[in-house]
């Protein structure tokens, strides 16, 4: 039989993948049919992983499902601020101390405002390792300094403020 009579007696044969893609897509919509358009209930009635069956579901873009609700995640960044409460003996060491800091590497400005602070000196720490060194070498010149994180400006959900003492 050749192809021209093949073709013509039963016409063109689906590819193996077009055949499983229709099975799949069938398979999807009646079950997010039956879980009432939710996919988490979908996976399960049919017995795949919620995960895989979201990836598998974005190759069928026409299937309705409830709309996808944002998530949100564990992990929140905080912006860590020193605060230094006392100076203490050593005010010049404090102030070298501070210098490694990119804002005050003005020394002599950053000196008058040790000197003539009469409230606590705040200022921020990109991460919290290098505040709790910094910490670590202003007690050793025994000025007395504590650590604050207050959740980023960019954090959907803050929460309260935490503090750190050690």
């Amino acid at each position: 039989m050749t192809d021209k009579e093949f073709h013509a007696r039963l016409g063109t044969p689906p590819s193996y993948h077009a055949a499983i893609r229709s099975f799949e897509h069938d398979l999807f919509e009646k079950a997010l049919r039956k879980a009432n358009k939710s996919p988490s209930k979908a996976a399960r009635l049919i017995g795949l992983p919620h995960t895989s069956f979201i990836k598998r579901l974005a190759r069928h873009p026409d299937l309705e499902r409830t709309p996808i609700k944002p998530r949100h995640k564990g992990i929140i960044q905080y912006d860590y601020y020193i605060v230094i409460s006392s100076v203490g003996p050593y005010t010049l060491n404090v102030a070298k101390i501070l210098s490694q800091l990119p804002k005050y590497q003005n020394q002599e400005q950053l000196l008058r405002q040790i000197t003539q602070a009469t409230d606590d000196i705040s200022f921020q720490v990109p991460k919290l390792g290098r505040a709790r060194h910094l910490v670590k070498l202003l007690r050793a010149q025994k000025a007395k300094a504590h650590i604050e994180s207050i959740p980023s400006a960019s954090n959907p959900k803050p929460r309260q403020a935490a503090a750190h003492h050690r």
